[in-house]
């Protein structure tokens, strides 16, 4: 039988540092051989990033499809730029939204986020054109093709109950259409 671990109550041989297996491998990667594991432990996983025009990229946690990420601490779970915000700048208050001033989702810059209301956040998207429009609206029976034929026949004169018939769509579309209320981003080209 071999030295023992020097954890009190742990009776497990020793591997290095006077450390078990278990023990010595916490020490290493946690710089703790009683870190509780990442599984409710106290610690979150370390924020790492590289720098990117400015914008401090995340390196070290996993992007959801919306190029966010989350950080779980002491059972909480919430999206990193939130964390990083409250650990720079305090509290967000109960409404109000972290918000990025460079539009890159995975960026932790303090520099660059921002709280405000969720309003102030659809606006921001709208005014620097990120939202969704046309064909990759999920609801859109109409491509951006459509339109562009839509849009010459309304310039031929043909009734929107017609144009709409054509396409399966309420006459209100092509009338959306017709007086520039959707669809804008589709030029016709002679």
């Amino acid at each position: 039988m071999g030295k023992q671990c020097r954890v009190d109550g742990c009776y497990k041989d020793v591997v290095g540092l006077g450390y078990c297996s278990m023990h010595y491998t916490r020490l290493k990667r946690y710089n703790d051989p009683l870190f509780p594991g990442l599984n409710g432990g106290n610690r979150p996983k370390k924020i790492k990033f590289k720098e990117v025009e400015g914008c401090f990229v995340l390196t070290s946690h996993k992007l959801n499809s919306g190029g966010y990420s989350e950080i779980r601490i002491r059972g909480i779970t919430k999206k990193v730029h939130r964390h990083v915000y409250e650990q720079c700048f305090g509290e967000i208050p109960e409404g109000l939204v972290v918000r990025h001033k460079c539009d890159n989702p995975s960026c932790v810059n303090p520099e660059h986020l921002e709280i405000g209301t969720q309003k102030d956040n659809v606006r921001d998207m709208m005014l620097r054109n990120r939202h969704v429009k046309g064909s990759k609206k999920s609801a859109s029976k109409l491509k951006e093709t459509d339109v562009i034929n839509i849009k010459r026949l309304l310039k031929k004169g043909c009734t929107n109950v017609y144009i709409a018939s054509l396409y399966k769509v309420h006459n209100s579309v092509i009338s959306e259409i017709k007086h520039k209320k959707i669809w804008t981003h589709v030029e016709v080209v002679n």
